[in-house]
């Protein structure tokens, strides 16, 4: 069904929160949207809460990427499900996971 689920960018806000960005193919079936569902581990129940979109499962709609806003310090994890007309869901995508917070300093060295 789904080919992948990519974690695409991590990027703080000011406020924070982090905007993680996800992206994944399209199902090959006939399908009217997709959901994310997110939480602190990869198996179900994904029953996170935190995110500015809604409560999981977030129901994202006819498109390819979505943004979860999230507060910072902890990790969270994403798997993405396709559901038809009917309200048929196929079955939970792989996971993701991703640290929400500032990104960490590059090319730390020692100054002479």
């Amino acid at each position: 069904m789904f080919r992948s689920l990519l974690l695409l960018l991590l990027l703080p806000s000011l406020c924070g929160a982090a905007d993680i960005n996800l992206a994944w193919d399209a199902s090959p079936d006939a399908v009217t949207g997709y959901k994310i569902y997110y939480g602190d581990v990869c198996e179900p129940p994904l029953n996170g809460t935190a995110a500015i979109q809604g409560d999981s499962p977030v129901d994202v709609g006819d498109t390819l990427t979505a943004t979860m806003s999230l507060p910072y310090g902890a990790e969270y994890c994403f798997r993405a499900t396709a559901y038809d007309a009917a309200g048929h869901e196929s079955t939970l995508s792989n996971c993701v996971c991703a640290f929400a917070g500032p990104a960490a300093p590059v090319n730390l060295r020692v100054s002479p």
